[in-house]
C-alpha cells in the first residue's frame, strides 16, 4: 500500500495548478463574501501589503479548514464535540539503530492523577517535551538527540449541518473534522473536491441546462458527501474512544492485539485487501443518489468502478481523462457505440476475461461512468433507451469538456 504524505500531495497539486496558469496566493485570506443569488462577491485580504480587494465569482468553495470563513458566512452549524485527551506532536532527531531503520508508533498516556491538570485548557500550554519524555521512553526506549519543536493540540469530531448554501460550498476540514484514527482526513477532502469540481464544471459549461437541473446536480454534492462524512466521523470516533479508554479491553487492544495481531493478519492477502479498501476509501459508494440508477448485484450504480489488470493492461488507464465514459466488458454493442459517436462520448471495449466476473462486472454489460470514476448506470441488452433516459430526466447532456485529466 502506497502512502503519500500530505506535503507531497500539496506540491503535486500546486504544480498542476501552475501548469494550467493558476497561482496559489499564500498570505491571503477571505475576509467575507456576499451571495447575490446569481453571483458571489468575495473580499480578500493580503498580508504582504495589508490591502483588501473584491472579486466577482459564480461560486465559492470553502476549502479553508476547521475555522472556515465560508462556513461562518453561510451560518452552518459545526455539530460535534472536542475530545478530552490532549495530543502532542514533536519534531525530534533520533539516531538509526543497527538494522538501519526506526519504528514510530502513536501512544496514549496512561490516566493518572495529573490528567485533570494536563487536560485543562489553562495548563495545556505549559506542558513541555520533558513532561511527556518519560512516557515515550517507557513505550519506545529510543534515544532522542534533539527536539526541534513541540506542540500540543486537541482533536475534534464535527460535521457541518449543511455543505451547501446557494452558491457557497464547504469542502474538506471546513465541512468535517474527525480524530486522526485511520488517517482519513486528506482522502475525504480530496474526494469532496473531485465530487464538487465536475458538477461545478457541468453547470458552468453546459449553458443549455435548466435552472432546476443545475440545482439538482449541485444538491447531489451535499447528499453524496455529507452522508459519507457522517460515516467516517462515526467510525473514527468509535475507534478513537476505544483506543483512549481506560479498562481491561482497551489495554489489551493497545498493548497486545494491535502490536502483535495486526502484523500477523497483514501476512494474509484477504486481510491486506480489506484494510486497503477501507483505508483508501474504495468502499465509499453513492448508491441511492439521484445521479445513480437503482441496481442489484455486487457491483451497482453508485459504486466506484472496480480495478482490473489483465496482461499489464488495466481498465483504469482510460480514466485519466476527466469525462463521462462508456465501458463495455465483453462483446461490443453496436447501438451504444453508435450513440457514443453521435454524442462525442468515449467508449472502451474490454474483451471478456474471467477476472472481470470475479470483481462483480457483468459480461456484455455497458457501464456509464461519471467524471469522478463512479458508476452512474449499468445497461444490459442492445437498446440505448435507458441510457438516453438517464440524461433526459436529469436535464444535462454529455457535450461538456472538463478541461483536463487526473
Amino acid at each position: 500500500m502506497l502512502s503519500v504524505p500530505q506535503d507531497d500531495h500539496e506540491r503535486m497539486l500546486e504544480k498542476r495548478l501552475n501548469d494550467v496558469g493558476i497561482r496559489v496566493e499564500r498570505g491571503t485570506k477571505l475576509q467575507g463574501f456576499v451571495d447575490h443569488g446569481l453571483s458571489i462577491t468575495a473580499t480578500l485580504f493580503r498580508e504582504s501589503d495589508k490591502s483588501s480587494t473584491t472579486h466577482e465569482a459564480s461560486y465559492i468553495a470553502g476549502c479553508d479548514g476547521a475555522h472556515s470563513a465560508v462556513r461562518q458566512g453561510i451560518s452552518a452549524i459545526f455539530e460535534g464535540e472536542t475530545y478530552k485527551p490532549l495530543f502532542y506532536i514533536a519534531d525530534v532527531e533520533v539516531p538509526y539503530n543497527k538494522a538501519g531503520h526506526v519504528r514510530l508508533v502513536g501512544i496514549t498516556m496512561p490516566h493518572n492523577d495529573d490528567d485533570d491538570k494536563r487536560e485543562s485548557s489553562e495548563h495545556e500550554n505549559l506542558i513541555t517535551f520533558d513532561d511527556v519524555l518519560p512516557q515515550i521512553m517507557h513505550v519506545m526506549d529510543i534515544k532522542i538527540t534533539k527536539v526541534n519543536w513541540f506542540s500540543t493540540y486537541r482533536s475534534h469530531h464535527r460535521v457541518a449541518d449543511k455543505f451547501r448554501s446557494n452558491r457557497a460550498f464547504l469542502v474538506g476540514d471546513a465541512a468535517h473534522i474527525h480524530s486522526p484514527v485511520g488517517g482519513q482526513g486528506m482522502n475525504t477532502g480530496i474526494m469532496d473536491s473531485i465530487n464538487l469540481a465536475w458538477k461545478l464544471a457541468t453547470v458552468l459549461k453546459q449553458t443549455n441546462m435548466t435552472e432546476e437541473a443545475k440545482q439538482q446536480l449541485l444538491d447531489s454534492f451535499e447528499s453524496e458527501r455529507r452522508s459519507f462524512a457522517m460515516t467516517i466521523v462515526k467510525s473514527t470516533d468509535a475507534g478513537f474512544k476505544t483506543l483512549t479508554s481506560k479498562g481491561f479491553f482497551p489495554h489489551i487492544l493497545r498493548n497486545w492485539l494491535i502490536p502483535y495481531l495486526v502484523p500477523l493478519l497483514l501476512k494474509f492477502d484477504f486481510a491486506r485487501a480489506r484494510i486497503f479498501r477501507g483505508a483508501s476509501q474504495l468502499v465509499c459508494n453513492y448508491r441511492g443518489s439521484t445521479l445513480c440508477q437503482s441496481g442489484k448485484g455486487s457491483v451497482q450504480p453508485g459504486d466506484r468502478l472496480p480495478w482490473v489488470e489483465i496482461n499489464d493492461v488495466d481498465n483504469f488507464s482510460t480514466l485519466r481523462d476527466v469525462s463521462w465514459q462508456l465501458h463495455i466488458y465483453g462483446d461490443s454493442v453496436t447501438e451504444f457505440e453508435k450513440w457514443a459517436r453521435e454524442m462525442k462520448v468515449k467508449v472502451f471495449t474490454f474483451h471478456w476475461h474471467d477476472q472481470y466476473g470475479k470483481v462483480g462486472l457483468v459480461k456484455n454489460a455497458v457501464y456509464l461512468l461519471r467524471p469522478d470514476q463512479y458508476i452512474a448506470g449499468i445497461f444490459e441488452g442492445s437498446s440505448v433507451n435507458g441510457l438516453v433516459e438517464y440524461f433526459t430526466t436529469r436535464g444535462f447532456n454529455l457535450g461538456c469538456d472538463y478541461g483536463g485529466d487526473f
